[in-house]
């Protein structure tokens, strides 16, 4: 994923696939960086809202969260409909 990037910094799939992987590894705050990056190449994907709004429930910043997954609502995803019910104003 790190070449893929190299040789093309404006790859929004590779920034979403790298942050997918920090995930998986717990590393949120670096996942963040990539999704916000992923975002700056691309605002038309719901799924990186889906995803950053989970990024932002790890790492506690529930506001962030709430937004991020509205939108994704918005844009289809069903699955945060309960979260966002329980935890969102």
């Amino acid at each position: 994923i790190n070449m893929s990037i190299s040789l093309n910094p404006n790859a929004w799939k590779a920034y979403l696939a790298r942050a997918t992987v920090l995930m998986k590894l717990d590393d949120f705050q670096s996942a963040l960086t990539d999704l916000n990056k992923s975002m700056e190449l691309d605002q038309d994907q719901v799924v990186i809202y889906y995803l950053r709004g989970l990024v932002n429930i790890a790492l506690e910043n529930n506001r962030a969260a709430c937004s991020d997954l509205k939108t994704a609502i918005e844009g289809g995803f069903e699955q945060p409909k309960n979260w966002v019910k329980d935890n969102c104003k």
